[in-house]
C-alpha cells in the first residue's frame, strides 16, 4: 500500500484516465470529408481570373441570380490551397479552429478567474460540441469571430472601456464578406446583452452606437444590401432541410439531442441551487438551444453559449474544496489517503489535460482536411475519363447534388452541386431546381426530365437507388450508352448520349 501511495503522488492517474478516454474518442468515427470545399475553391479561382460575378458561374444555369455567401473565403482558401499545397492549407483551418478555442477558453477564463473550471469547461466544448464541425467550410471562421465579439462585449460592460468596440465593426465587415449567411446572428447575440443593460445608459447608449456601425459595416461588400438579406431567403426551405443533413432538426434520439439536454440539466441545475444565471447568458443560451434543435450545423454555437453559461455561474467554485470535502466522507482510510494525495495533481495538471485534448482537436482538424487537400475524389478517374475524351469542357452533364461540386473544381458545369441556396427561386429568381432534383430523385418523370435538358453525359451512383440509372439500365432505353463504370468503394456509372 506505500508503493501505491508513492506512485499515486508521482502519477496523475486521473489526468492519464482522461487523456485516453479524449484521444480514444477524438480519432473515433469523427467526419472526414467536406464536399463543399470543392465548390469554395472553382469560387476562389473564378473571382480571381474573372471577378466577382451575380450570376452562377460554376453550374450550367449561368441566368441565375447569386450572392457568394463565402467569396472572400473561397480567394483565401484558394489562394493557399494553389500556392501552398495541402500541407499549408489544411494546417491553415487547424489554426483557425485553435484559435476559436482559445479564444474561448480566454473569455471563459475572464468569467471565473478559475484555470480548472476553464479548462474543464473548454474540453466539455472539444468534446461534445466542436468535434466533427472542424472542416474547411467558413463556419470556423464564424466560431471564432462570434466568440470574440461576444468576449469584446463582456469586457466592455465590466472595465467601460469604449474603446474595446471599435474592434466590433471590423469583425462586422470581416463576417459579411467571409460567411454573409451567418453576419445576422452576431447582432441576436450582441442583441441580448444589450437587453439586459437597455435602463443603464453608460453601457446601453455605446452598444446601441456600435451596432448601428456594425449594421452600415455589413454593407461593405460586394452584393450590398442582397447579402444581408440573403439568410431570410434561403434559410427554413424544406426541401434543402429535407435533403441536407447539417440543415435536419436534432431529436432527443440522437448522441447530440441527448448532449444538449444533458447541458441544459445542468445549466438548471446549477442556476437553481448555486448561482442564478445573468439575464444576457439565459437569453443567449435559450437562443442557441432553438438553433442548435432545429438545425444540426448550429450545435457549435449552443456549446459556445453553454461555456460562456457555466463560466459565468462557476466563477468562485473551487473544485478541489469540493472533491476533498467528498474525500472526506469516504470511510475506508487508505483510499481515502490515495484519493487525498491524487487530488494534488489531479486538479494542477487540468490546463495540461486542455492543452493535450486541445491538440488532439488540431490533429483531427488537420487530418480531416489533409485527407481531401491532396485535391483527389473518390470519381477522381471518371472525371479524368472526360477530360481525355472531350476536346473542351463546354458540355451538359448531370451529376448528383452530392458530385457536382468536384466536377466545379475540375472546370465543367453540372446540373447541380451542394449549394442547395443557389437552386431556390427565392434565391436564384428563375426555377426552383432543388424540388425539381429531389422529385427526379424520387422517380417522378424521368423521361420528361432527361428530354428538357438533353445531357452530353450522366454520372449516377450505381449502388444507391438512382431512378435515372433504373431507367437508363432497366428500360433499354438507347439515348444514352455506358462509356465508363467505376468499381470500388464508391462505384458509378458514367452514361453518354448517343441519339
Amino acid at each position: 500500500m506505500k508503493f501505491i501511495l508513492e506512485r499515486a503522488k508521482k502519477v496523475n492517474l486521473l489526468f492519464i484516465f482522461m487523456l485516453g478516454i479524449f484521444i480514444y474518442t477524438l480519432f473515433f468515427n469523427f467526419t472526414n470529408y467536406d464536399n463543399d470545399l470543392w465548390f469554395i475553391l472553382a469560387t476562389g479561382r473564378n473571382i480571381l481570373t474573372n471577378g466577382i460575378s451575380h450570376f452562377d458561374t460554376l453550374s450550367m444555369h449561368s441566368d441565375y441570380a447569386i450572392v457568394t455567401q463565402q467569396w472572400l473565403t473561397s480567394i483565401i482558401y484558394y489562394f493557399i490551397a494553389n500556392r501552398f499545397g495541402a500541407a499549408v492549407f489544411s494546417t491553415f483551418i487547424s489554426i483557425i479552429t485553435f484559435l476559436g478555442v482559445v479564444v474561448l477558453y480566454k473569455y471563459s477564463k475572464f468569467l471565473t478567474k478559475n484555470t480548472s473550471i476553464s479548462s474543464l469547461l473548454t474540453i466539455l466544448y472539444i468534446y461534445f460540441f466542436v468535434r466533427g464541425y472542424a472542416t474547411t467550410r467558413p463556419q470556423i471562421i464564424t466560431y471564432l469571430i462570434l466568440t470574440l465579439e461576444l468576449f469584446i462585449t463582456d469586457k466592455f460592460i465590466k472595465t467601460r472601456n469604449k474603446k474595446l468596440l471599435i474592434i466590433l465593426p471590423i469583425l462586422s465587415i470581416l463576417e459579411i464578406n467571409l460567411h454573409s449567411s451567418m453576419w445576422f446572428l452576431q447582432f441576436c447575440f450582441i442583441g441580448v446583452y444589450f437587453l439586459e443593460f437597455i435602463n443603464k445608459k453608460s453601457i446601453r447608449t455605446p452598444l446601441f452606437i456600435t451596432l448601428v456601425l456594425m449594421l452600415f459595416g455589413g454593407l461593405i461588400n460586394p452584393y450590398r444590401i442582397d447579402a444581408i438579406t440573403y439568410v431570410f431567403k434561403s434559410y427554413g426551405i424544406k426541401v434543402i432541410n429535407d435533403i441536407i443533413v447539417e440543415m435536419q432538426p436534432v431529436t432527443v434520439n440522437t448522441l447530440i439531442g441527448k448532449q444538449i439536454l444533458v447541458s441544459l440539466f445542468l445549466v438548471l441545475f446549477v442556476s437553481t441551487f448555486y448561482k442564478k444565471i445573468k439575464l444576457r447568458y439565459l437569453l443567449l443560451l435559450g437562443g442557441t438551444s432553438y438553433l442548435a434543435l432545429s438545425h444540426v450545423k448550429s450545435v457549435p454555437y449552443f456549446g459556445i453559449a453553454f461555456i460562456i453559461a457555466m463560466s459565468s455561474m462557476l466563477y468562485d467554485v473551487n473544485l478541489k474544496e469540493i472533491y476533498l470535502n467528498y474525500v472526506k466522507s469516504i470511510k475506508f482510510k487508505r483510499i481515502k489517503n490515495i484519493l487525498t494525495k491524487a487530488s494534488d495533481l489531479s486538479f494542477k495538471y487540468t490546463k495540461l489535460a486542455l492543452v493535450v485534448t486541445t491538440l488532439m482537436l488540431v490533429i483531427e482538424s488537420y487530418s480531416v482536411v489533409i485527407t481531401q487537400a491532396d485535391f483527389s475524389y473518390p470519381l477522381e478517374m471518371v472525371v479524368d475519363y472526360l477530360d481525355a475524351t472531350e476536346e473542351n469542357k463546354d458540355i451538359t452533364i448531370y451529376t448528383s447534388y452530392v458530385d457536382g461540386s468536384y466536377l466545379e473544381y475540375r472546370g465543367y458545369k453540372p446540373y447541380i452541386d451542394p449549394r442547395g441556396d443557389v437552386f431556390i427561386k427565392s434565391t436564384n429568381k428563375k426555377f426552383d431546381l432543388m424540388k425539381e432534383y429531389v422529385d427526379v430523385k424520387n422517380g417522378k418523370n424521368v423521361n420528361l426530365f432527361l428530354d428538357k435538358y438533353g445531357f452530353d453525359y450522366i454520372l449516377v451512383d450505381s449502388v444507391e437507388v438512382n431512378s435515372i440509372y433504373k431507367y437508363l439500365t432497366e428500360e433499354n432505353k438507347n439515348d444514352y450508352k455506358v462509356v465508363y463504370r467505376l468499381y470500388g468503394e464508391r462505384p458509378a456509372v458514367l452514361f453518354k448520349r448517343v441519339n
